[in-house]
């Protein structure tokens, strides 16, 4: 380690790998104290970045986390190294159930980036699907409480009022309820709001079969683009059970009769959520 003494804050949510390393480096013969691991809160970590023996700071993780990180060390003199936008690889083999692998992989992407998840539900929802462990917050689309994104550090609207709702469904959750839930976000000083919008919802065509569906989410996707929220709208094409490849499409490429696999999605809302090149972003989206 060339005579560096090092300090390793691991994420939270997986300090036992960073004390399990710390333990190997010790068995092979490191001195000790020359390598070692603090598990603190940010307060306290900043307060490490600023001890006049430290000389610098590197990181690798989340956009977000290594802009703090970045302007405290250098209020502090200090150089820093930063590796951002990481990614996180899973496998779902062929014989697994998509629905739950793809709401597992999401909830995992994103606690992994220091996200904590919460899932709103309505009273009579099946939530059998939801992760283990996963926190619920009990609201409805059609008259959310106005503290229903207390603590929320993003949003990610996914919902939908299905095929069965009607025109008058379509408009109260669709519409109306994208509506209401950007407008509480904006109060809560929410950091970025992700609409899940649909790939003809830009120019909705009046001929469509869809033509209402379509202009509720025009409707909700202007009004969150007027809102002052930083925003990323998805516009996927037509979606599929299936879980997908990572190998997407976004844009004016994108061929409005392709498809777009509902684990890619749910892989790029996660995404957004903090990836800055998402911020005012509006796309199209398909699989290949």
């Amino acid at each position: 380690m060339a005579g560096n003494g090092v300090i390793l804050q691991h994420v939270s949510i997986c300090t036992g790998s960073g004390v399990m390393l710390r333990d190997i480096c010790l068995e092979a013969g490191l001195p000790e104290g020359l390598f070692d691991v603090v598990i603190v809160d940010h307060d306290t970590s900043d307060a490490i970045f600023a001890h006049e023996h430290v000389r610098g700071v590197s990181m690798t993780g989340r956009d977000t986390a290594g802009h703090h990180i970045g302007t405290t060390a250098a209020q502090h003199l200090k150089k820093s190294v930063l590796e951002l936008g990481s990614n996180d690889a899973y496998v779902v083999l062929e014989d697994a159930d998509i629905a739950p692998a793809v709401k597992m992989c999401v909830k995992a992407r994103a606690t992994s980036r220091g996200h904590h998840p919460i899932a709103l539900v309505r009273e009579s929802s099946d939530t059998s699907a939801l992760p283990p462990n996963t926190e619920q917050r009990q609201g409805d689309l059609t008259s959310l409480a106005d503290d229903v994104c207390a603590g929320c550090e993003a949003v990610v609207f996914a919902a939908g009022s299905g095929g069965s709702s009607g025109k008058d469904g379509t408009n109260a959750v669709d519409r109306d309820g994208a509506k209401r839930l950007t407008d509480i976000a904006a109060k809560a000083n929410v950091r970025r709001f992700v609409m899940l919008s649909s790939a003809g919802a830009g120019e909705p065509d009046p001929d469509s079969e869809l033509a209402h569906y379509l202009q509720a989410k025009h409707d909700a996707d202007e009004h969150l683009k007027a809102s002052g929220l930083s925003y990323a709208i998805l516009r996927p094409v037509s979606l599929t059970e299936e879980d997908g490849t990572r190998d997407m499409r976004f844009g004016d490429d994108v061929d409005v009769s392709a498809k777009a696999a509902r684990g890619d999605v749910a892989s790029v809302l996660a995404d957004a959520v903090d990836d800055a090149r998402w911020a005012g972003a509006v796309l199209r989206m398909q699989s290949p």
